[in-house]
């Protein structure tokens, strides 16, 4: 029997009819870990529509931060959060980063002149740090062993400086009961690391635990897993370090290659072949995989490439990839409607056709450009100021009291 693995959640799916149908595992059972919500709710769906509602509604399918959220409203206690604590969003945490300008000697950081760029910085230097399992300490520590040269003189003062920012910025998120994203991970990796028994009790509760898209997550959800999974439920991942497209979030794609160290022992399989795109859409693909290879450290071992299944579909017209430059947001976005207009003239189904794009507002902007062409166009997931979810559906309230 062929397996047609249309993505990496594909494959992820059927590892579940597996673990179900062959191995007989109770859903109930399963702890499935995703990066983003998009994802889990696909999985969620592609899991009812195969094995039905009851099935899919056994299976935990939570993304790893709101895995920190369930394991925080039920131990967070153990390591003093408050049944009262809220979550940040990022302009939550720029917000407390401005209040404390003032109070904590930042001489060297600040940029007078755009204060708010010195703000955006601090919270992504933070953000960096905590999503590696660095603390004040931990960073003190590291500075310790710096002994700066003259030159090194201004970055050692700015080092120094924002550790300052970073140890009162802990100080008042905590005084303050807010919680960080970073915190939903970090916290729980605390908790399992000083409570055996709570260890104990997920480790048994999920034989099971599979992770989706590994090569989007950060150092500290290995930390995570790690914790989660013993000699009994070692974990199932599927990743590939050439898809990894959230760095900014602080994806660690370099988790794939070092998951044998992470969890030794484990038996890798690599998959080649391509059952989606075209021959000519493969070997662009390999072409840029073959520079991304050669730009990483040694320890990745030989370059495999990709390889077309015979059955997948041929080009839509030549060339199959092009590349074409724009002088402006808005000659991009007109580019973008002729070529989806020449696309249908030749016999192409809307359906058939998707746009990518790499920020929220050029997402908008692209799908009002093709409706005021008269082609219909629909998205998902966007929030943008002419939604109605806007920063209220990043906040989040622990209200239940964690013991109960």
């Amino acid at each position: 029997e062929r397996l047609f693995f249309d993505a990496q959640s594909g494959l992820l799916v059927r590892r579940i009819a597996y673990l179900l149908e062959v191995h007989r595992a109770h859903p109930e059972h399963l702890l499935v870990l995703t990066f983003s919500n998009e994802a889990t709710d696909e999985l969620r769906q592609r899991i009812a529509s195969r094995f039905g509602e009851d099935i899919a509604s056994a299976i935990t399918i939570s993304t790893f931060h709101g895995f920190g959220v369930s394991l925080l409203h039920h131990y967070g206690h153990f390591d003093g959060v408050e049944v009262q604590a809220c979550i940040m969003d990022e302009a939550g945490q720029r917000e407390l980063v401005t209040s404390l300008l003032a109070e904590v000697p930042c001489r060297t950081l600040l940029n007078l002149a755009r204060p708010h760029e010195t703000v955006e910085l601090i919270v992504q230097h933070i953000g960096y740090l905590k999503d590696r399992v660095y603390t004040p300490e931990t960073l003190a520590a590291e500075l310790a062993g710096w002994q700066p040269s003259a030159a090194e003189q201004r970055r050692y003062a700015q080092a120094q400086e924002f550790l300052g920012m970073f140890r009162r910025y802990e100080e008042a998120r905590s005084a303050r009961k807010l919680l960080d994203f970073a915190d939903l991970i970090a916290l729980p990796i605390r908790i399992l690391t000083n409570e055996e028994a709570i260890r104990t009790t997920y480790r048994q509760r999920y034989p099971w635990v599979l992770v989706d898209e590994y090569q989007d997550v950060c150092r500290s959800v290995a930390s995570l897993l790690r914790l989660l999974c013993g000699p009994d439920n070692p974990p199932w991942v599927v990743g590939d370090p050439r898809q990894a497209i959230f760095r900014f979030r602080g994806a660690a794609p370099e988790n794939v290659h070092t998951f044998h160290e992470d969890f030794p022992g484990a038996r890798p399989f690599h998959l080649t072949i391509n059952y989606r795109s075209c021959g000519d859409v493969v070997e662009e693909a390999n072409h840029l995989a073959r520079l991304m290879h050669a730009a990483q450290p040694g320890g990745m071992g030989a370059f495999e490439a990709w390889q077309p299944h015979p059955s997948n579909p041929t080009a839509f017209g030549l060339p199959a990839v092009s590349i074409a430059v724009a002088n402006s947001d808005k000659a991009e976005q007109q580019g973008i409607v002729q070529q989806v207009h020449s696309w249908r003239t030749a016999g192409a189904a809307l359906s058939d056709i998707v746009v990518l794009a790499r920020r929220n507002i050029d997402v908008r902007n692209i799908v009002l450009a093709l409706g005021a062409a008269e082609i219909p166009a629909t998205t998902s997931g966007l929030a943008t100021a002419e939604g109605v979810a806007g920063d209220l559906a990043n906040l989040i309230t622990l209200a239940d009291h964690p013991r109960s």
